[in-house]
């Protein structure tokens, strides 16, 4: 699997999955409220938006932060899965999350 541009992965978390951005001194922090159970977050690292984020990285962020798939969020990223997809593979693990 190839790197995400960080970028693109910043629009996906954004437009595609409805996530806000908030600032932070050296990550911008991304969550998206789910249900009334909690927030589901991740953080992308300051710097170009040109530069490429790791599979490594991609991977943990995925599984660790958005509890996808590395990818499903590839997916998400290359528009084949939409928010819809996201909600439901969100919510079959809904119950270890919250």
């Amino acid at each position: 699997m190839s790197p995400l541009k960080k970028r693109d992965l910043k629009t996906a978390l954004t437009k595609k999955l409805g996530f806000q951005r908030r600032g932070g001194s050296k990550h911008e922090i991304f969550v998206l409220p789910y249900k009334d159970k909690g927030e589901i977050r991740t953080a992308i690292s300051r710097g170009r938006a040109s530069e490429d984020i790791s599979d490594n990285l991609v991977g943990r962020m995925a599984r660790d932060q958005l509890h996808i798939s590395t990818g499903h969020l590839k997916g998400i990223v290359g528009c084949q899965k939409s928010l819809k997809d996201y909600l439901q593979a969100i919510e079959l693990q809904e119950d270890s999350l919250f």
